[in-house]
């Protein structure tokens, strides 16, 4: 009973605390970017136990409580028990305090929650949004309810340590409460540049109507794009989906269309235009086998019913960020090798259709009737190819170098940029590093059109040799088919590593509640011990109890009896005193009057002669 008054205690205060805001805290109805999960608890409630509480993170100094942020998704209240309610603290008039609950025993109790749903096994199916962890904690040698709120502690949701705000709400309906839990992300910082990548995606489903009304189908297709380029490994990536149904499949009833837009930051692998194009490249060389995949993998992954039965991508070209490219030349050779390196990616895929149709031709055919001169001239062709495709390879890696110099002859001369136009404000001297930064972007823009000549050549010699076009398709599908390798490898190694941690919570999770079962087990065992010692003593008890009424009965006894005695001695002495009395009356001698003698009062009698 007390632990439960407890509870009831700490969530009308928590409640309290988590309300004493600026403003008054306002549950998100319509919000795109909010994740949501809700659950329900079997436990009796009143209508009058509904609350909202409101986690801004931010730090709150309160009477008989601490909010205290660790980061963007996480926190930390402290509530006093005495504070916050004085009579556990057992304080007089005078400043004598006898405490009922104190460091000692604390606890011999649970320690309340600040969610009171989350003491539920439903909680367990939001663990991956919202997980609160309670204890005890002798703060200032008073008792201390500490409660520790996690959101996305498990990085699913993409907002570790970047939430705007979150709400929790308890509502209690037919004696039972339900719960929702919702998050808003921080939007994508305004003064940072980004690159947009946009695209849509067509879905085919069943049940378009049962499928559109799927809780949390939005994060599901974030989920399901993200999942599309996972050898991105984006440290600033923003998503955002909306679906809509076509205008021209109006007539269809198993038709979505879902637009997304990525907001892509520089980060420590490249500047925000390079993370572009390697999500733009990632998007468009996803088969449709792997597009259904990710996003009936996105869909599961939320628990969805309703999956979808076809899906085809289409993808933007990526819009640069002029900002970051200034000065003569500069931009122009940036987009010059984005140019050759789209166009060598078409060129490849036309090139792989070509010997995808040439290997089905010689498949059609028998090995056994092509003569031996087609045969010899088949694997010259393949040597041929693999040098071509060395040479190809090594022209990419080329390519790869001429974007990074270029990258730090950009950086380079946006710096001699700028510290000429403060020499030339200022002293009006040449700027000899602008001058040298010029110098090295002329000799990038050589190589890169040396490159392109190479290139060019290569391209010739590969069109003059259909065979050679098929043995460069097979070994570049054999790369197609390693890269998806590599990519089911690291997705796999991702969800063993989120497999793991799972275990490992758990692992802890078990371990707590064992130890807190053995807690119990020695307490009970404790109580058990104290009952027998006080049933024992309780017996003594009564054994000197039953003595004492003994003795008493014989003094009580025993003083009737002496009493009795002292009565008759008494009555005895009484009658004795009365008998003496009589006698004596009787033996007074009477004096005879003789005959002639008169008697007065006060005189002796006379006697007359």
């Amino acid at each position: 009973m007390l632990g439960q008054w407890i509870d009831w205690l700490f969530a009308v205060a928590c409640c309290a605390v988590l309300r004493a805001t600026a403003s008054p805290s306002v549950f998100p109805q319509n919000c795109a970017d909010c994740v949501s999960r809700t659950w329900s608890c079997r436990k009796s409630c009143r209508p009058s136990d509904t609350k909202l509480l409101e986690f801004d993170f931010q730090y709150k100094e309160l009477p008989c409580r601490e909010v205290i942020p660790w980061n963007e998704s996480s926190l930390q209240i402290d509530t006093d028990l005495w504070c916050t309610y004085p009579r556990v603290a057992g304080c007089d008039f005078w400043g004598y305090c006898n405490p009922s609950i104190n460091c000692r025993n604390m606890n011999r109790y649970a320690p309340p929650r600040i969610v009171s749903a989350m003491d539920c096994e439903s909680s367990a199916s939001v663990s991956s949004l919202v997980v609160e962890k309670c204890y005890w904690h002798c703060k200032h040698q008073r008792p201390v309810a500490r409660c520790v709120v996690s959101f996305d502690s498990l990085g699913k949701y993409r907002m570790q340590q970047r939430l705007d705000k979150c709400w929790i709400q308890e509502k209690c309906q037919n004696r039972n409460m339900k719960a929702k839990a919702t998050c808003k992300p921080e939007p994508p910082p305004a003064d940072l540049p980004s690159v947009e990548v946009s695209g849509s995606m067509m879905l085919l489903v069943k049940q378009r109507a049962k499928f559109l009304a799927q809780p949390n189908l939005n994060f599901a297709l974030q989920d399901a794009i993200i999942r599309m380029v996972p050898q991105c490994d984006f440290g600033h990536i923003f998503v955002q989906a909306q679906w809509e149904v076509p205008p021209e499949r109006s007539n269809r009833s198993n038709a979505v269309k879902v637009d997304f837009n990525m907001s892509v930051l520089a980060d420590d692998h490249g500047t925000s235009d390079e993370r572009a194009l390697i999500a733009e490249m990632a998007l468009q060389n996803v088969s449709d086998v792997r597009l259904l995949e990710a996003v009936n993998g996105g869909l599961s992954s939320e628990g969805l019913k309703f999956l979808v039965d076809d899906a085809t991508l289409n993808v933007q070209p990526v819009r640069l960020n002029e900002t970051l490219q200034r000065g003569p030349g500069s931009q122009q050779e940036f987009f010059e090798t984005v140019t050759m390196m789209r166009f060598y990616q078409k060129h490849l895929e036309e090139v792989g259709s070509e010997l995808q149709e040439l290997q089905a031709d010689l498949k059609s055919q028998n090995s056994q009737t092509l003569p031996e001169n087609v045969r010899a001239k088949q694997s010259a062709a393949a040597k041929r190819l693999s040098q071509i495709m060395a040479s190809q390879d090594q022209m990419s890696s080329y390519v790869a170098q001429a974007i990074t110099r270029h990258s730090s002859n950009s950086e380079a001369f946006q710096d001699a940029w700028n510290r000429s136009q403060a020499v030339e404000s200022w002293l009006q001297l040449p700027a000899l590093e602008l001058a040298a930064a010029k110098a090295n972007l002329s000799s990038t823009k050589a190589e890169l059109a040396e490159l392109q000549a190479k290139r060019f050549r290569a391209e010739q010699r590969s069109s003059r040799s259909p065979p050679r076009q098929q043995a460069l398709e097979a070994l570049r599908q054999q790369g197609k088919l390693n890269t998806r390798l590599k990519a089911n490898a690291t997705r796999l190694a991702r969800s063993v590593a989120d497999a793991e941690e799972e275990l490992e919570y758990l692992q802890d999770q078990f371990l707590e509640t064992q130890h807190d079962h053995t807690e119990a087990e020695k307490e009970l065992s404790e109580a058990e011990k104290a009952l027998q010692k006080e049933i024992s003593e309780h017996g003594q008890t009564l054994e000197e109890l039953e003595s004492a009424d003994r003795r008493i009965s014989r003094i009580t006894l025993s003083f009737g009896l002496v009493m009795g005695c002292m009565a008759i001695i008494i009555v005895a002495l009484g009658s004795a005193l009365v008998v003496c009395g009589r006698q004596k009356a009787a033996d007074i001698s009477v004096m005879p009057i003789a005959e002639g003698a008169s008697w007065a009062l006060g005189s002796q009698p006379t006697r007359e002669n």
